[in-house]
This record gives structure tokens, C-alpha cells and sequence, in this order.
């Protein structure tokens, strides 16, 4: 385990029970102000008042605070944001509905994304898309790969294809492409993959027959893949698939407003190789291993414009 996951020696077992100890103060401050960001902006959004200026400008807003969302999903999901299991429960319930996967779901496949990070056999973030000699995401220095990674195209395509096959197929059709699923979760995972399926398509539905402006608020979940494919694609993508978890992921030194935005998962290295540590920790960790790091870039506008001025559009090249 310890030549899987790198260099731990500059934790001790004291300083690792400090760095995991849980509270709900803060994840408590943080989701309560992204939900009234949501809802004035959505409300906005449905004022029939609402100039076309302001229309643009406040779905582009709603599409970046719906993309937040996955970060609190994402950290109820490991049971890190709040000391308590049910508010963990609860608020991925209600995150899962607006993010488009099911917590059941999501825990099985981010567990296992965790467990095979990078592995293009088995980790389950690689498994569904495309892998060609030219759409390889674990090829380093290509392009083309990182451009359509980034548009957040690929993510969309994982929840449609996910949540729709659970909501809408026979069990006998998705078992065997979703192994990582537990049989014992096959029942929660289908019930919620149909509330999601239920909520956005009567979204949907209402927006054309009926409140035309909700057509927005749909729009802004689509926009939102943008920003989380900006923001996921540079966790791993390019990198190798062999090696420590310090090999295999990247952490990215950005802003104080992005780290607010995304609760500090730019510190992903430190979050794969620790992923017990709640968000809120992890800067501090950060400080501790930061020697230690392989991967590390300045930001994100970084990230990319290195990766699209240093790669080739050749696949397999660096």
C-alpha cells in the first residue's frame, strides 16, 4: 500500500489522526452560502423582468455554481464534510439530484477511481471512454485529448450513459459494464438514477411546454460541464498510469477564490494519497508534502496552456 500511494513518511500516525478529525462547522458555512448563490441566481434567472444581458450573464453564473456543487458531493461521498453520516447522507442526496449521478452510485464509482486511479483497465473514469491510438487520455502530449477532456463533453457523456442505463434499461444490459457497482446497491442506485431522470426531464418538460425561462436553468446545468471538464481534466489526464499516486495525479497551486469554489480539491494529490482528510485540511497538508510532489502546476490557466503549447497533436508523444 505505501509503494501505491508514495512517500507518507513526513506524516506521522499523530499528525494523520489531527489531519482527519472531522467537524460540521465549516462544510456547514460553505454549502449554505453556494445554495443561496444557487437560488438567488436561479430565481433571477426565472424573474420575467430579467433583461437579456443580465439572462446571459446570470446563466453563465448559475452554470459555474451548479459546477461547485460536485465539490461538497464529492466530499459527503468519502464522509469527510460533516461529522455526522446522515448530514453526509443528506446533503449528497440532495447534491446528487443537481450534479445528475446518484450518491450510491458515485461513491461505487469514484471508490473505484480511487482504488485504480489513472488504470486504463479499471478505473472507471477511463473504462467508458473511447480508447483508440488517437483517444488515449493517458497518453501524455496530446492535443486533441486534453481539448475535448476539458470541454466537459466526456463527463456528460459518463452521466448520460450511467444514469440513464440505470434508470431506463434492464439490469441484465448494465451489470456487466458496471462492475464496480455492488449488486447490494443495484436497487438504491436505480431508484435514484429515476428520481434524477424524473427531475430533470420534468424540468425539461415544464421549460417547453409551459415557463419557457426555466429553459435557462437547463441550460446552466449543460454550461456547467464546461467548468468541471476545465477544472477535472487537469487531475490526471496525460499523466502516467503506472507508479506512486504522486506519479499518477497532479495538484494545482490556484487562487484563494478558486480554492474557495472548488473546496480545495486542487490539492488532488494530496486528497488521493490522503483521502480521508477533509477538505478543509487539506491546505495544510499540502504544506507538509509539498517537497514530495511530482506533479504540481501554477493554476489552472497553467495547467492547460502548458498542455497545449508543450504536446503534439501525434498521440503517445511528450
Amino acid at each position: 500500500m505505501n509503494e501505491s500511494f508514495g512517500p507518507k513518511s513526513r506524516i506521522g500516525e499523530e499528525n494523520l489522526r489531527e489531519f482527519t478529525a472531522r467537524s460540521d462547522g465549516p462544510s456547514l458555512r460553505r454549502i449554505l452560502l453556494q445554495w443561496m448563490a444557487i437560488l438567488a441566481t436561479a430565481a433571477a434567472l426565472l424573474s420575467t423582468n430579467s433583461p437579456a444581458v443580465w439572462t446571459g450573464a446570470g446563466t453563465v453564473l448559475l452554470g459555474a455554481l451548479l459546477a461547485s456543487i460536485f465539490a461538497p458531493f464529492h466530499e459527503c461521498l468519502h464522509g469527510t464534510a460533516f461529522r455526522s453520516r446522515k448530514l453526509n447522507h443528506v446533503v449528497a442526496g440532495v447534491n446528487g439530484i443537481l450534479f445528475g449521478i446518484g450518491p450510491t452510485t458515485f461513491r461505487a464509482f469514484h471508490f473505484a477511481h480511487h482504488r485504480h486511479t489513472h488504470d486504463p483497465q479499471l478505473d472507471p473514469e477511463l473504462i467508458y471512454l473511447p480508447r483508440t491510438s488517437s483517444f488515449d487520455s493517458t497518453r501524455p502530449g496530446n492535443r486533441v485529448i486534453w481539448v475535448v477532456l476539458s470541454s466537459g463533453v466526456g463527463l456528460l457523456y459518463l452521466k448520460v450513459i450511467i444514469t440513464g442505463s440505470l434508470a431506463l434499461l434492464p439490469r441484465r444490459w448494465w451489470t456487466k459494464r458496471m462492475e464496480w457497482l455492488p449488486p447490494s446497491r443495484h436497487r438504491a442506485a436505480v431508484f435514484e438514477s429515476r428520481v434524477i431522470i424524473a427531475a430533470w426531464g420534468g424540468l425539461t418538460a415544464i421549460s417547453l411546454l409551459g415557463v419557457p425561462s426555466l429553459v435557462w436553468i437547463v441550460i446552466s446545468a449543460l454550461l456547467s460541464h464546461l467548468y468541471l471538464g476545465l477544472w477535472l481534466t487537469t487531475e490526471h489526464t496525460g499523466l502516467p498510469d503506472r507508479g506512486t499516486i504522486f506519479d499518477r495525479t497532479r495538484t494545482i497551486l490556484a487562487s484563494p477564490f478558486v480554492r474557495w469554489w472548488i473546496w480545495n480539491m486542487n490539492y488532488h494529490t494530496e486528497h488521493h494519497a490522503w483521502p480521508a482528510v477533509p477538505w478543509h485540511r487539506l491546505p495544510t497538508l499540502h504544506e507538509t508534502v509539498n517537497d514530495d510532489l511530482a506533479h504540481r502546476e501554477n493554476g489552472y490557466p497553467e495547467a492547460h496552456y502548458a498542455a497545449l503549447v508543450n504536446s503534439r497533436d501525434e498521440p503517445g508523444t511528450t
